[in-house]
């Protein structure tokens, strides 16, 4: 049940496991950060993946993947040993063309904010 062709749907690792539960015809309705993209038979496609980097002693770092932009996050303040990330001193945010790798960060400062707010919202509860 997995077409042939090239899937040009934005795909994280956690789309994986529903993605073969729905190709062998099982369930896929339990609770999960999983979605099966509509090239394998899903309802939705993600705007955006998301990867992050959360190490003792090193800057948190969020990047955003669109398909043509990738927006990039990183803390000022370093995380601690406990996992938690530092929030008061704030972040910078960069934005790259995914085609030529070039920054494009002030052609779409309306995007680096609301990235901004979803980056947040994402980390809220790791915050100190």
């Amino acid at each position: 049940n997995i077409p042939t062709g090239t899937c040009t749907s934005l795909i994280q690792s956690v789309d994986l496991f529903p993605t073969i539960l729905h190709a062998i015809g099982a369930s896929t309705e339990q609770k999960n950060d999983g979605n099966v993209p509509t090239w394998f038979g899903g309802n939705i496609d993600r705007s955006y993946t998301l990867t992050e980097s959360l190490f003792p002693n090193d800057p948190y770092r969020i990047t955003f993947i669109e398909k043509e932009l990738k927006i990039c996050f990183e803390s000022v303040g370093l995380c601690t040993q406990e996992g938690q990330i530092p929030s008061a001193e704030g972040f910078n945010g960069k934005i790259f063309d995914r085609k030529t790798d070039l920054e494009v960060t002030t052609n779409h400062l309306d995007k680096l904010k609301q990235y901004e707010q979803i980056m947040y919202k994402h980390i809220q509860e790791y915050c100190i």
